[in-house]
């Protein structure tokens, strides 16, 4: 599923308009048991977002490359992208679908993909879909992206054949939607301002033996919304666990590493990290455990420049095996 995603957005990137505002359940299918998704439009017209688009334009190559894809696909990247949404029936499992909105002709991306030694074609109903296959990074396997434009402002993918049908299913209204069935109970209200929203039910999580992993698997349901506010950058955190003792234990452990973190930033090494005016709450009732912070957007510029001044003292991320590596 994350090659899914990671495909998706890389297409939508270089082709395609997605999904503004809040989410919209009616092209969720009905079987979701997870979705995400995020407004990319609220971030770029926010101020954390316009931060991060002007340090992107001092990068070396970044005008250049938004003129060529101007130039070669016939978009705008920073105008034309909007939002992405995905979907699946089940956590964790490589099956899922995402749904994207286009203002732009497809015309060129059409004759670019058809170009690929790889390229093939199929129906279902009135539709085609289009499927390619490209080499995986970091692995010799390979991955084959199906989609579907579905009209002059939609585009679809899935992970599977099958699992696009689904989606176009949907689409059509031959299948039911998230919007009618509610399957989807951790699902938040829309707050203004938001950029993401991410939310599931019937949560199983792997067995594991390390101590944050026996919190997570008594997990069932959660939600993350997170966005940008008149008290700065906000996330608002919903879990509901497996029993009320389960979230009174969540909402000890979550007090306990705030508390732990405080000591550490009083060190005099992370005195730029001091009195960032955060405000963090922790709440909720019965199995419910809730988390709703929120930071000023000046306060997240002193935390990126501390990263950035103090990056060589973190030293070099060493990359980890992948599970699709051994696939």
């Amino acid at each position: 599923m994350k090659k899914l995603i990671l495909s998706a957005i890389v297409t939508t990137l270089i082709s395609t308009t997605v999904f503004g505002g809040a989410l919209n359940s009616k092209v969720v299918g009905g079987d979701a048991t997870w979705v995400a998704h995020i407004d990319i439009e609220s971030i770029l017209n926010s101020d954390l977002g316009k931060m991060f688009l002007a340090a992107a334009e001092e990068k070396e190559g970044f005008a250049q490359g938004i003129e060529d894809m101007k130039k070669h696909l016939g978009c705008d990247p920073l105008k034309d992208i909007r939002g992405i949404t995905v979907y699946g029936p089940v956590l964790g499992d490589h099956d899922g679908a995402v749904v994207v909105d286009v203002t732009v002709a497809t015309d060129k991306l059409i004759d670019i993909l058809k170009a690929k030694e790889s390229y093939e074609s199929s129906k279902h109903g009135e539709h085609v879909i289009h499927q390619w296959t490209d080499d995986k990074k970091h692995s010799d396997k390979k991955q084959t992206t199906y989609a579907c434009f579905y009209d002059n402002k939609t585009v679809a993918f899935g992970s599977s054949v099958k699992r696009l049908a689904s989606a176009l299913d949907v689409l059509d209204g031959k299948a039911d939607s998230l919007a009618k069935t509610n399957a989807i109970k951790a699902l938040p209200d829309a707050v203004d301002g938001s950029f993401f929203v991410v939310a599931a039910d019937k949560i199983v999580f792997p067995e594991g033996k390390a101590p944050r992993a026996a919190i997570l698997k008594r997990i069932t349901a959660l939600s993350i919304q997170g966005g940008e506010g008149k008290d700065g950058v906000f996330i608002s955190t919903s879990v509901l666990a497996g029993s009320d003792k389960d979230a009174v234990n969540m909402r000890k452990f979550i007090q306990g590493f705030l508390a732990l973190s405080e000591m550490i930033r009083q060190q005099e090494k992370f005195a730029d990290l001091q009195d960032l005016g955060e405000k963090i709450e922790i709440g909720g009732e019965g199995k419910e455990v809730r988390i709703d912070a929120s930071i000023p957007v000046k306060s997240i510029v002193r935390i990126l420049t501390f990263i950035d001044k103090h990056r060589k003292d973190f030293g070099a991320r060493k990359r980890s095996p992948r599970r699709d590596d051994a696939e």
